[in-house]
């Protein structure tokens, strides 16, 4: 059977650095595969490094305005130059290992017109397309995004559905819009019934150059999308109590995202017959899932500062915070990750804001302003401290030497989110809440199991006895600069 075979499509200005490397790599990748480089006049020529690569340069820079103009190029030489496939990249992005291939293998399967790679913390939220706000079903393929971004896979039809043309589009004044392509190539798809689509996981990441088409928009709301993300780089941290056996499930709705490395978890205060259920049911997740459980049997001596009892240890990218009692999303690492990159910050869906300083009282809302996982935000929020049930952060944050102290110096009041938070202030680490939706029938939504009376809560605990919080607070948190 003949390989399929396929022409990389790279429309590039100004930026030949990263568009040496991307050809480079497409290369090094598969040699077999041609490429062929839409250069909008730029000022420095990029000069190919193989026969099949080839550059066609526009006779003047068309810019933002005439961008259509360089599409209509593209269409007028695919006309001539038959491929099995056509994968559509702008010049400022890197690709994943056997890119070419990993995009064939999801087109077919999509059943789409095109196919976007290319997945930013813009276009994935919350399990929904950013295009059309369609909910995506946990067994679907990818996502129904209804929208074309100029980037993406395509075979012919792609072409013969748009007859070939584009449309001259008007020159837009408002520097935020976008050039107008991908919204007219949308439109004419959607109005014959055709289907668009983003894959579930990118295979790009975007580079740090600037953008040369929309310096405002990109400025605004920088692209975020990195395939290196997709491995597993998530090391998670747990101390669990009983509470029904809850970790079991909670373990599952983590082991099933990709970007898992391994689990420390801290099983306190469970009884034999409790220890060998949890521990029997463990080892069937891992040998089922293939992601390693590291179990420490504990007494509880710190409560739930046992969570910080193995920080040290993790090896991985990012670190996560998580609680026994939640079920958590599909997509949780993928928007956690997205957020922590976005805002260079420890992030959480859940947090507190301090409205007096010094604190006189730390669980009462007259003092700390809860922004709460279980309300919808907006926004990504600045705020003082994380709650440790969902809070995420790059592992090189804080040295192996500072997660050693933070549980050697943790004494026997639960408040393992308020040490971090303190180490994060004096470090001038920031601390997001992420923007967020609350729907509790949602799989892209938390869940929170049935709380029963035995399960021993943090905020039942303390709610009416929380001087030692405020007093270490008071003693050891820094307040950042508004």
């Amino acid at each position: 059977m003949e390989q399929p075979t396929t022409l990389i499509i790279i429309t590039a200005y100004n930026r030949l650095t990263s568009l040496v490397k991307l050809c480079d790599e497409l290369y090094k990748q598969d040699p077999q595969t041609d490429i062929v480089v839409f250069d909008d006049h730029s000022p420095e020529q990029f000069k190919p490094m193989a026969e099949n690569i080839q550059v066609l340069i526009n006779p003047e820079h068309y810019g933002k305005p005439g961008y259509w103009k360089t599409y209509q190029r593209i269409f007028d030489y695919v006309k001539e130059h038959e491929y099995d496939y056509y994968i559509f990249l702008p010049d400022d992005v890197e690709v994943c290992p056997n890119f070419v291939a990993t995009c064939i293998e999801n087109y077919e399967k999509a059943g789409c017109i095109c196919l976007s790679p290319m997945i930013t913390n813009r276009s994935f939220l919350y399990g929904q397309s950013r295009w059309g706000w369609k909910q995506v079903q946990p067994t679907e393929w990818g996502i129904m995004s209804h929208y074309f971004d100029c980037c993406g896979i395509v075979q012919r039809d792609f072409f013969e559905a748009l007859h070939w043309k584009m449309e001259m589009i008007p020159a837009q004044l408002d520097p935020f819009l976008s050039s107008g392509v991908g919204k007219q190539i949308t439109r004419r798809l959607q109005a014959i019934g055709c289907r668009m689509g983003h894959m579930k996981r990118t295979l790009v990441a975007t580079t740090d150059d600037p953008s040369e088409m929309n310096k405002e928009e990109r400025s605004r709301h920088p692209l975020y999308c990195d395939w290196r993300d997709n491995a597993p780089c998530v090391d998670v941290h747990m101390a669990s109590l009983w509470r029904g056996g809850h970790v079991i499930k909670t373990v599952e709705s983590l082991m099933k995202q990709p970007e898992l490395n391994q689990i420390y978890l801290t099983l306190n205060s469970y009884t034999p017959d409790q220890l060998a259920f949890a521990t029997d049911k463990l080892k069937q997740l891992q040998e089922q899932y293939g992601k390693k459980v590291n179990i420490r049997k504990g007494d509880n001596a710190k409560r739930s500062n046992e969570k910080l009892s193995q920080l040290y240890k993790s090896k991985a990218k990012y670190i996560a915070m998580c609680d026994d009692d939640i079920i958590y999303p599909q997509d949780y690492f993928m928007r956690m990750i997205q957020g922590c990159q976005a805002n260079n910050a420890m992030v959480s869906w859940h947090g507190g804001v301090f409205v007096e300083w010094p604190l006189k009282r730390y669980y009462n809302h007259a003092s700390r302003h809860c922004l709460s996982w279980q309300r919808e935000f907006k926004e990504d929020t600045r705020c003082d401290i994380l709650g440790n049930v969902f809070t995420f952060f790059r592992r090189d944050m804080f040295t192996t030497a500072e997660y050693k102290k933070l549980y050697a110096d943790a004494g026997t009041c639960s408040m393992d989110d308020i040490y971090l938070g303190c180490l994060a202030s004096q470090k001038g680490v920031k601390r997001v809440v992420l923007w967020h939706y609350y729907d509790p029938t949602s799989p892209f939504c938390p869940r929170h199991k049935t709380m029963m009376p035995d399960d021993h809560y943090v905020y039942d605990q303390y709610k009416d006895s929380d001087a030692e919080q405020v007093a270490y607070l008071n003693e050891h948190y820094k307040r950042y600069e508004n």
